[in-house]
């Protein structure tokens, strides 16, 4: 398990379509998330993630 803390910047529906073999794959739910993460020198980052969620 993972826990990250951030702002929800963005939901949306990923088309679906056709991979690089060919076989079809249906539309998806992503939700974008901007989080800060802090670096060994002390300093933060700010990282979006995109992740991919269920109905």
């Amino acid at each position: 398990m993972i826990k990250l803390e951030g702002v929800v910047l963005n939901v949306f529906t990923q088309q679906g379509g056709q991979n690089k073999k060919g076989e079809s794959f249906d539309d998806r739910d992503k939700v974008q998330i901007l989080g800060a993460m802090d670096l060994p020198n002390g300093d933060v980052k700010n990282e979006l993630f995109t992740l991919s969620v269920e109905d």
